[in-house]
């Protein structure tokens, strides 16, 4: 389960990459083809914030998965005896508590080792193919990503209206900020 967590984090990764480098070309490209899965990529990229959001909101969905389910399967593969062994060699080291030692490790062991994983084989390598591959990777996650895009619309939208009136001050404030004189400033 870990494994297809791992594999659907990187479909899911390198499907930003894919439809957000495919150049005004291949998206003529795909126009002329005129079938179902080039009508889902030409409306999935109709809407780049709405996707951006579906895929982050899928990411990280399934990131977190992976975070919990590596810790449950860390603490039951190893179990809490081979921890608190290694914590008392530890501890014969560093003066601290075995408890403390073996949580600690338990914490190092997950956070590291999975973010590891998850930058390696979850961004990385699947980025490096998508952008490699763009049309390819495009097709085969128009569908998933259309199901992903209609799944979560109530939270993509919602996380699209936050943006954008987060972009509209920023570009307020900016604004205000080249207007202010020399004066203004002394």
């Amino acid at each position: 389960f870990l494994i297809l967590l791992l594999i659907l984090s990187a479909l899911v990764s390198g499907s930003e990459v894919a439809f957000f480098s495919l150049s005004r070309k291949d998206l003529d490209e795909i126009k002329t083809e005129e079938n179902k899965l080039s009508n889902k990529i030409l409306k999935l990229r109709s809407e780049p914030r709405r996707l951006l959001a579906t895929i982050l909101i899928s990411n990280n969905l399934i990131n977190i998965s992976i975070v919990i389910i590596s810790d449950f399967l860390i603490r039951n593969v190893l179990g809490d005896e081979i921890l608190l062994s290694w914590a008392e060699a530890v501890s014969k080291i560093i003066p601290l508590e075995p408890y403390d030692i073996c949580r600690t490790l338990s914490f190092l062991i997950t956070i590291v080792g999975v973010t590891f994983l998850l930058v390696l084989f979850g961004e990385v390598a699947p980025k490096i193919y998508a952008n490699l591959n763009n049309m390819k990777f495009a097709k085969l996650m128009a569908t998933p990503m259309s199901l992903l895009s209609s799944f979560f619309k109530p939270f993509s939208m919602l996380l699209v209206r936050w943006s954008s009136k987060l972009e509209s001050r920023f570009i307020q404030e900016r604004t205000g900020i080249d207007d202010t004189s020399k004066e203004d400033l002394d």
